[in-house]
């Protein structure tokens, strides 16, 4: 997908062959427009771009593959090029005891993406482990059991892990790092939004000082969260009809899937019970530390998610547009779809994607 060229925003990453299958159910209210009805004033698209890409440019089209399966697709990749993708380490994975750092896994990563001339960016998680605050992780991910991310007992371990990390790929032209993945969820962060902020600056320190040229991107929060920021600031601006239909048409296609985390809304004192609710409440707090990280230029890089219905897309692009300082280059690392079951032809998903 191509990046619209509204504020210098650039889509950077999309999944392929990552399409989750599923029921669009009814069709989603008429989806209001938050930029008329919001707190603060229009902002006019500037012309900021990506790291690496001339200013007022276009970013390329990026990918994102199972590199399990990077010999099946390498000749399609190779297609895509130049082009981002990312990949997702853990300290407590590369160290699993003090001193033994192994980097074969990465070193292979950084040979593979240069086979596909792919321009690859690294997300670094600490994991839980002997190196964290908590030793006893809650959630283990996938197929490698990627567990959720805790505080460094010493932060000054950890910088020497990203500045060891940094130094070694820098000159195998790996010059983009996020810290961290989604925040907001439990399953991949388990400390405070204190705790994050300590975390990303000391990350950053490192970052910058191993590699002057590199850029840093915060954690992304989950496509889920956006919601509940969205219909927020409606409500705060008064607008509470439109905060109601602004939640029911963004989680269309989420009703339902989580319990009760996700209800269908009526009024607006039922949409306010279910912002308060624990997850929704968490998601609002990471929003905001992340509009805090861009308003003060603590990154480099706002990373943005999103799985919901095209239709959600304009509430989304709004929310962003008032949140975001306009000089400040917005990075989709992750666009996708979240569907039941298999309710949309092939045609209908590939339009939904592009549009």
């Amino acid at each position: 997908m191509r990046s619209a060229p509204w504020r210098g925003v650039v889509i950077a990453i999309t999944s392929l062959a990552l399409l989750l299958v599923g029921c669009t159910g009814s069709p989603p209210p008429a989806t209001p427009s938050s930029r008329a009805t919001s707190p603060g004033s229009p902002v006019t698209p500037g012309a900021s771009s990506a790291p690496g890409v001339p200013s007022g440019t276009i970013a390329p089209l990026g990918t994102k593959w199972d590199w399990s399966k990077f010999d099946i697709g390498a000749f399609y990749l190779k297609t895509m090029a130049p082009g981002p993708t990312f990949f997702e380490l853990e300290w407590c994975t590369l160290e699993p005891q003090p001193g033994q750092l192994d980097w074969k896994s990465i070193d292979t990563i950084v040979t593979k993406a240069r086979q596909v001339d792919a321009q690859l960016m690294l997300k670094i998680r600490t994991g839980t482990c002997w190196a964290t605050v908590s030793h006893d992780a809650q959630f283990a991910r996938g197929a490698k059991k990627k567990t959720e991310s805790s505080m460094p007992q010493d932060l000054s371990q950890y910088s020497a892990f990203v500045t060891a990390l940094v130094k070694r790929y820098a000159g195998q032209g790996v010059h983009v790092y996020a810290i961290e993945n989604e925040i907001d969820s439990p399953s991949f962060w388990n400390g405070s939004t204190s705790d994050y902020e300590k975390l990303l600056g000391a990350a950053v320190s490192a970052i910058r000082a191993a590699d002057p040229s590199a850029k840093v991107a915060d954690a992304g929060i989950s496509s889920t969260a956006y919601g509940a920021g969205i219909a927020k600031r409606l409500l705060d601006a008064g607008q509470e009809s439109l905060a109601v239909a602004a939640w029911n048409s963004y989680y269309a296609r989420r009703i339902g899937t989580r319990g009760a985390q996700l209800p269908a809304v009526t009024t607006s004192d039922d949409l306010t019970r279910a912002m308060a609710l624990p997850q929704n409440a968490r998601n609002l707090e990471y929003l905001a530390l992340a509009q805090h990280l861009a308003e003060t230029n603590l990154v480099d890089i706002r990373q943005v998610h999103f799985y919901e219905s095209a239709a959600a897309a304009p509430l989304f692009v709004d929310y962003l547009r008032a949140t975001t300082p306009a000089s400040l280059p917005l990075q989709a690392w992750e666009v996708g779809q979240f569907l039941l079951d298999g309710s949309l032809s092939t045609p209908q998903r590939s339009d939904e994607m592009v549009k």
